[in-house]
């Protein structure tokens, strides 16, 4: 299962990020709000923008932070080797 959070207050600007920028990933993510930043703050964010790749465990697999032409493919390569084999969805993140 994939789920993103948002920390930013509109959840709609978030996904229209995703639906233009990576449709496939928004349309197998479920898109969690948090505008208090509770999951920022429990994972010690120091900027923005970052990613943060946590297992079901709670266990930060893999942090980047900022931004540069090109970190959305290596997100995604990420995102797709985290779910390996027990993805049940079929999808390519890649776009």
């Amino acid at each position: 299962r994939l789920v993103t959070v948002n920390i930013d207050e509109s959840q709609q600007k978030a996904q229209r990020f995703l639906q233009r920028f990576a449709p496939t990933l928004a349309a197998h993510a479920d898109g969690l709000a948090d505008p208090a930043t509770d999951a920022a703050r429990d994972h010690a964010v120091r900027s923005m923008p970052s990613a943060y790749l946590i297992d079901t465990d709670g266990t930060a697999l893999w942090i980047h932070h900022g931004y540069r032409p090109g970190d959305l493919n290596e997100v995604l390569a990420r995102i797709e080797a985290a779910l390996g084999p027990n993805d049940t969805t079929g999808a390519t993140l890649s776009e």
